[in-house]
């Protein structure tokens, strides 16, 4: 029976739970990750507004300080695409400034609308309607902004026309209706930005457009330049008259049509 005791004693040593870790063997969690640094913003977005708006300034003091420099609109709107464009072509190598793109995008209609228009736009509105009948009657330059223009020169005669030799006239937006005795000869220029030219030839419609003709008989003793923006232009002899078809005229037509 002695000899069975140090068997008991092993058995219950093996049963025994074991012991616990101890804190020290206790792996510890990873520190927490650094915060993002934040970007800097650029510069670039901001110096090509302000380059933009020193351009448009420096424009707009040439033309007030130099008769001899006409600037239009549409050159305003093109410097200050073309700067937005540079912006952005040195964006893509130093400095980030998309949102550039965004004006740029909103400036491209206004620039093709200032293209089409006239360069001289009146901020008129409304009907004018011209029929002068005598020399000293006729303007020769009309302005007018959006409406309707009647110019009705058949209460003058031939000579009186040659006397006043041209008119112009520009009409921003809406219809252009000039009437001319059958007996006179005109050398016509008539363009519209977008729209439509009727009168004694083919009518054409479209964007772009720009027709020089002769109407009524040769030679032609009066020059009529017609600029209308967005609308109609109609030429026409008197009320409830049509012109003759002038043997040997020329048209010449620019621009996209159907």
């Amino acid at each position: 029976m002695p000899l069975d005791a140090p068997a008991a004693s092993t058995s219950l040593v093996a049963q025994s739970p074991p012991e616990p870790p101890s804190v020290d063997d206790e792996v510890a969690p990873p520190p927490p990750p650094e915060p993002p640094k934040p970007r800097e913003r650029s510069a670039l977005g901001r110096l090509t507004i302000a380059v933009g708006l020193i351009v448009v300034a420096g424009m707009a003091l040439l033309d007030l300080a130099f008769d001899s420099i006409a600037i239009e609109p549409v050159h305003y709107f093109a410097a200050a695409v073309a700067t937005i464009g540079v912006g952005l072509v040195v964006g893509a190598f130093i400095g980030k400034a998309r949102w550039l793109i965004i004006i740029g995008v909103l400036l491209l209609p206004a620039l093709w609308i200032s293209s089409i228009f006239p360069s001289s736009w009146d901020f008129s509105a409304g009907q004018r309607t011209y029929r002068p009948a005598t020399v000293e009657q006729v303007e020769t330059t009309i302005d007018h902004g959006v409406g309707q223009i009647i110019l009705d020169l058949t209460l003058l005669t031939p000579d009186e026309l040659a006397e006043v030799e041209s008119i112009a006239v520009e009409l921003g937006a809406g219809e252009l209706i000039v009437r001319l005795p059958d007996d006179v000869g005109t050398q016509l220029f008539a363009e519209v930005g977008f729209g439509e030219i009727s009168g004694p030839f083919r009518t054409v419609d479209g964007v772009g457009l720009d027709i020089q003709r002769q109407v009524g008989p040769a030679p032609a003793v009066l020059t009529l330049d017609l600029e209308v923006g967005a609308g109609v232009i109609n030429v026409t002899g008197p009320v409830n008259s049509e012109f003759g078809a002038a043997e040997g005229t020329v048209v010449i037509i620019e621009g996209s049509t159907p």
